[in-house]
């Protein structure tokens, strides 16, 4: 990775971090920490943070990397994909306050299951913030129209978070990475 990309990656995730600042609360998890680009955000703003990752590997790297950093309260092995999560990780539900997936690098599917899964994870009232792939609307050949895009594509996110999420806030970005991104930021109801 050459250097203008690396500093590019870390405007990018200083900026990402900056969006979803005012919507942190409480005891905050992050899904898919593997490459703990955010982590560093947190750190510096004096912010406690629960990591977790599917992979094992990444969950002891982690847990080396931040062992005796107090804001790193633990690091947990977890699948938000699972469909028996309630059972799985019974001693994780309704605990946090916020729970966020910002990895670009991981762009894993967020689906019905994975928002009922975070939707266990969160205390009433609580944050989801997630870094999601725009193409719901894109890729449709019915839209031209930028505002006619996003307007498809908010309709999509609400059907997609369901009656137990009320939509806050959606910022659409271009990541070199990934191209047409949208960070939404749900409040479970």
């Amino acid at each position: 990775m050459n250097t203008d990309q690396l500093t590019e990656d870390i405007n990018v995730d200083e900026w990402m971090f900056e969006l979803i600042r005012p919507f942190i609360k409480g005891r905050t998890l992050e899904i898919g920490s593997g490459n703990d680009t955010i982590t560093s955000c947190f750190i510096n703003n004096n912010l406690a943070l629960h990591l977790s990752d599917t992979d094992r590997d990444c969950c002891e790297s982690l847990s080396e990397k931040y062992q005796g950093n107090p804001l790193i309260r633990a690091v947990h092995k977890m699948n938000i994909h699972r469909t028996d999560f309630a059972n799985a990780y019974s001693d994780k539900l309704g605990i946090f306050e916020t729970v966020f997936k910002l990895n670009s690098s991981k762009q894993i599917p967020i689906n019905t299951n994975a928002i009922a899964n975070a939707k266990l994870l969160l205390k009433q009232a609580g944050h989801l913030i997630i870094l999601m792939p725009a193409y719901t609307a894109l890729y449709t050949g019915m839209e031209e129209d930028p505002k006619a895009i996003r307007r498809h594509n908010r309709q999509f996110v609400r059907g997609l978070m369901g009656p137990s999420f009320e939509v806050q806030q959606t910022e659409y970005f271009n990541l070199p990475t990934s191209g047409l991104s949208v960070i939404v930021i749900a409040s479970k109801v």
